[in-house]
């Protein structure tokens, strides 16, 4: 029996005999000196390159953070803050898009507080994310930093543009957010991809469907993406897919059940279903919503100009590259088509209805940059961390009305044009500083921002008069219920906005609450404050007794009433 032996393991005799000889090894220069370390310019070229786009995004942001709240912004705001505070949704108050939204701004007030700062400041955190997202995305697609790089900034520069109310907490973000979250986990290769990156993509993709109805255009999309991950192996689909809806159930099951125990099914299923394809996808005619589809063509032309020849560049690589990839990159032009498709119900095309768009858009654009991988010059390679801030910094300097105006609510009133929001704000804040807790708010119109600004929810459904005028079989009833609640209630305070756009009066409309609103607050009511719009555009601000004594003579006004003693 062989011994052991303590210094390691025994070499036999047969062993030792077929060893090569090693050749004698040249020993290692002895360092005498101090270690000399080469530069990476590579890295330093990375972080001045991000120091550039990020510090200009937040700089930019930083000037917006006390914008007043918008319209829609304030009612998601609303919604959010009514669920908190134990109302049902649906029922207590609605809006025309799945419970996931209200659990989403829930959310965001937990994390962020209920200032406009810190909603705004927590917006800029979420586009920072998104952004990150894109970089990840991009990097995962691309197997480029470059191209990662490239995606992360045209996120970002689209986010400084006033335009697409980039700087209000609109659901769209939050929607591209989980629709990132859902992709995200299928951009790896498909042999590193777990069971749980599929239940986290299903999970994310049921939350993008439970924030806004416009996740059935991303489905396809979606879908090729789950197929790209499968290496297009339709056999395997079985259990991905199985473990997809599982995680789409694990939050899409819990808000229905909760709408369902609050006894609130029915009402959104009419609400989410039933009330937008009845109104809000007849209401506007082509012909009408053309007017804001030419301001974003125009937009397009005049402000975009040099990255529209990027995005173009990026789309014609992502096409020649199809086969080769094998159609790794096929899931984006669809993706683009039905983006856009997604924004033509309602015919509307407001500007912030166009964020539906970016993912495509910012992906597709990153693409671009992959001409220049096939360059093997390192220097070249890497220009894109040069050009790139420079292509913004450029794009910021001529469009610089836009993005660096002198006065923010000449920016806020020129994106708005004929809308109440900045007249609204300032009467808002002297309400807030009046009201007593307790006290209940009632706006003659479409701005529930000053529900939520004056922490004051009504006891009415109603928050949006535009709502209760629409034409249809809801029209006199609605209007029946909140002449009943202002009979019954008569809520201290009234902010009476007399805007077009606030109280929404077409031919059809029944004119019942229209014409009884008037009396009712001359009879119950004093006049506290009110401003006035003059054709000028000027605003005039009186209050108190100066208010009470004013009779306006336009047709864009506000009036804040207060309940008269007695």
């Amino acid at each position: 029996m062989a011994k052991k032996s303590y210094l390691g393991p025994t070499i036999s005799p047969e062993v030792m005999a077929n060893r090569k000889p090693e050749g004698r090894k040249t020993p290692r220069p002895v360092q005498t000196g101090p270690v000399q370390k080469s530069l990476d310019y590579t890295k330093i070229l990375w972080v001045i390159s991000l120091c550039i786009v990020v510090l200009t995004f937040l700089y930019v942001r930083y000037t917006q953070l006390s914008l007043p709240l918008d319209r829609d912004e304030g009612s998601l705001l609303y919604s959010g803050y009514s669920l908190l505070h134990g109302k049902i949704p649906y029922v207590d108050f609605y809006e025309i898009k799945p419970p996931g939204i209200f659990a989403v701004y829930a959310l965001f007030h937990l994390l962020f507080g209920y200032g406009n700062e810190m909603l705004h400041i927590g917006l800029i955190v979420t586009q920072l994310g998104i952004a990150l997202l894109f970089f990840k995305a991009a990097e995962r697609m691309y197997h480029s930093r470059n191209a990662a790089y490239m995606a992360a900034v045209t996120f970002l520069l689209l986010c400084l543009n006033p335009y697409f109310l980039s700087f209000a907490v609109m659901s769209e973000y939050f929607f591209i957010l989980f629709f990132l979250g859902a992709v995200l986990p299928l951009l790896k290769n498909p042999e590193e991809i777990s069971d749980r990156d599929y239940v986290i993509s299903g999970l994310c993709f049921g939350m993008t469907a439970m924030i806004r109805q416009h996740a059935i255009f991303f489905a396809l999309p979606y879908l090729l993406f789950v197929l790209q991950s499968l290496d297009w192996n339709i056999k395997k689909l079985m259990k991905p897919g199985f473990r997809i809806l599982a995680g789409a159930a694990a939050v899409v099951l819990p808000l229905i059940l909760y709408v369902t125990v609050r006894g609130a099914l029915d009402d959104m299923i009419y609400w989410i279903w039933e009330r937008p394809n009845s109104s809000f996808i007849k209401q506007i005619s082509f012909s009408e919503g053309r007017v804001h589809l030419k301001a974003f063509l125009n937009l397009l032309k005049n402000v975009y100009t040099e990255w529209m020849w990027v995005f173009f560049a990026g789309l014609a690589l992502v096409a020649v590259r199809l086969p080769a990839m094998r159609y790794r990159y096929v899931a984006l032009p669809v993706l683009l088509v039905l983006s856009v498709a997604a924004v033509f119900p309602g015919n509307r095309f407001y500007g912030h209805y166009w964020i539906l768009t970016f993912p495509a858009v910012v992906m597709i654009t990153a693409a671009s940059v992959l001409w220049l991988e096939k360059i093997t010059d390192n220097v070249i390679r890497n220009a894109a961390l040069v050009v790139v801030p420079i292509l913004m910094i450029l794009h910021m300097y001529r469009n610089r009305e836009a993005f660096f105006p002198v006065q923010q609510d000449g920016l806020y009133r020129f994106i708005y044009g004929d809308n109440p929001n900045y007249t609204l704000h300032k009467l808002t804040g002297y309400l807030k500083n009046r009201i007593k807790k307790g006290e209940e708010v009632f706006v003659f119109g479409s701005e529930p921002q000053v529900y939520y600004e004056c922490r004051a929810i009504p006891s009415t459904r109603h928050s949006y008069i535009a709502t209760v005028h629409v034409p249809g079989s809801t029209n006199v009833p609605y209007q029946q219920e909140v002449m009943d609640y202002l009979q019954s209630r008569k809520p201290e305070y009234i902010m009476h906005v007399q805007y077009a756009h606030s109280v929404y009066m077409t031919e059809e409309s029944s004119r019942n609450l229209y014409n009884w609103i008037f009396s009712f607050e001359q009879n119950h009511y004093d006049v506290i404050a009110l401003a006035e719009e003059g054709d000028d555009r000027q605003i005039r601000y009186l209050y108190e007794n100066d208010a009470a004594a004013y009779k306006p003579s336009g047709s864009k006004y506000i009036i804040l009433y207060r309940r008269r003693a007695g």
